[in-house]
């Protein structure tokens, strides 16, 4: 695992059962939550345990404290460089790992609509709506937005209050960042039943000249089944791992059964990829931004 690879793990909510033995500074944070909300962040973290004893021997989930709700790897009261980053939505939980700064946001599509324009209309630019409104798949394009903007929040911990300090260009695929000096990259993953945005931070990567960010920069994933973690790739085919896929669009999609539960393995395509931009406002940025 090198500097400009990300890890994604890729799993459902485990019964409660399972989930007894994780270390006392995870389980304590839980307590008091509801079972729904229990189940879903402590089998982020048991999923999180079965990659790290495999491949990150180093890393512990005793290292893990929380800061602005955030969990970061601290040993001997030093950050390690290894960067988390935990998301679910109804039973569905996506992890994340990297050496630089990183975000996720996974969101389940759902059947009903929503008022989504309403959502907009509260944190983004005219630009931003008029390109939603010129959609055909308005429900997409709203979590593309959503999606990737949480994504990229997350990675600094900041709240959902700052969003509006992020104004989507659609004509050139870019995020402007207003007040905070982030750049990066958001791909943005349309999968059957779940939206998948992971944000990469190029700044590590900028530190050394000899890197190609086009070509260093992947995402890897791995998919949780049977006690299991099974790895794919987009560039790997996950009938080799899992059996007979069929090929829908930009994704490879297959269904495994865990632990009584379901979940769909993908080998995404990404739907998008997108530019983080930190800017000094100059005209076009200024014009994103104003209207915020």
């Amino acid at each position: 695992m090198d500097t400009a690879t990300t890890i994604v793990l890729l799993g459902d909510s485990l019964p409660i059962s399972q989930l007894n033995n994780l270390p006392v500074n995870i389980t304590t944070r839980y307590v008091g939550k509801s079972l729904d909300k229990k189940r879903l962040s402590l089998s982020a973290f048991y999923i999180l345990d079965k990659f790290l004893t495999t491949h990150l021997p180093k890393y512990h989930l005793e290292d893990i404290i929380f800061l602005a709700n955030k969990p970061y790897f601290v040993k001997d009261g030093i950050h390690l460089p290894l960067k988390l980053s935990i998301s679910h939505s109804g039973n569905k939980i996506a992890v994340a790992l990297s050496f630089q700064d990183l975000g996720v946001d996974i969101e389940i599509k759902q059947a009903k609509s929503r008022n989504y324009l309403g959502l907009l209309k509260r944190y983004a630019t005219q630009s931003e709506l008029n390109w939603y409104l010129r959609s055909t798949n308005q429900q997409e394009s709203f979590f593309i937005s959503w999606c990737a903007k949480e994504a990229i929040l997350k990675a600094y911990a900041l709240g959902v209050n700052k969003i509006q300090c992020l104004a989507l260009n659609k004509d050139t695929n870019t995020f402007y960042v207003k007040n905070y000096n982030i750049n990066g990259t958001v791909t943005f993953f349309s999968m059957p039943d779940i939206y998948l945005a992971v944000f990469q931070s190029t700044d590590l990567i900028q530190q050394y000249s000899n890197l190609d960010l086009r070509k260093e920069q992947t995402i890897k994933f791995y998919i949780f089944q049977e006690d299991h973690l099974v790895p794919t790739s987009a560039s790997t085919n996950p009938a080799e791992h899992l059996g007979t896929t069929t090929t829908e669009d930009h994704l490879v999609s297959n269904t495994a059964r865990i632990n009584n539960f379901f979940i769909n393995c993908y080998t995404p395509q990404p739907l998008l990829n997108l530019q983080v931009k930190n800017i000094k406002f100059t005209e076009e940025a200024n014009k994103e931004t104003t209207d915020i």
